[in-house]
């Protein structure tokens, strides 16, 4: 099939920054030599590989107070997304999340999209405190992947500071955005400690269910 490959790739949004926003090392793009029924790009599969960038919240490309045209469409569907070995910076005025080692896979399915992605050596900085991310998010994305209906997360397990959790239930975005989640937890409760130092220490177990 037809297909571009990028290596090596550096984006510069501003002249005279010393480091890139975004760095690339490969990168497949392969596309279908059809087109949909409604005139649509078909790409089959995107594959990336070490991906490295940062978000920051407060620049005007994530931050425009310009309204988005809710009847926009994309002009191209996206079949399968590969990641390996990528990370991303979010910088909000609060606090950063690093992701870091993000593994995972994207995949079709009758209108709909199985997701399987792994973290590891994340980090959420906030209030001066660091909290070790790490853990697996395994859902399925209802709709289309750029302007999705519902996410249903099935098998979730995040851990935070090693104080493990797994999470399943449902994210709606369209009509009306809804959150519908429910938090599993089942471990000693001496793993609370590690959340932060000035926390009281706890001892015994911890088990239940947050809706």
């Amino acid at each position: 099939p037809l297909h571009l490959e990028l290596t090596d790739i550096q984006v510069i949004r501003h002249r005279g920054d010393k480091e890139p926003w975004l760095t690339l090392s490969h990168g497949v793009l392969k596309l279908s030599p059809w087109l949909t029924l409604n005139g649509k790009w078909v790409v089959d599969s995107l594959e990336i590989q070490n991906l490295k960038g940062t978000i920051d919240l407060q620049d005007p490309l994530f931050n425009s107070k310009a309204e988005a045209p809710s009847s926009f469409e994309s002009p191209v569907r996206i079949e399968s997304v590969n990641i390996a070995s990528s990370s991303v910076t979010i910088i909000h005025d609060k606090g950063t999340l690093t992701l870091g080692q993000i593994e995972g896979q994207l995949t079709p399915q009758q209108n709909s999209y199985r997701a399987q992605f792994q973290l590891s050596q994340s980090t959420l900085l906030y209030d001066n405190q660091e909290y070790a991310i790490a853990g697996i998010a395994k859902g399925t994305i209802f709709g289309p992947v750029h302007a999705p209906l519902r996410l249903q997360l099935e098998g979730t397990e995040l851990s935070f500071n090693e104080f493990k959790t797994r999470v399943v239930g449902t994210l709606d975005f369209k009509p009306i955005s809804r959150l519908n989640l429910g938090i599993q937890v089942d471990g000693e409760l001496s793993q609370l400690n590690s959340l932060h130092p000035e926390l009281q220490a706890f001892n015994g177990k911890l088990s239940g269910q947050v809706r």
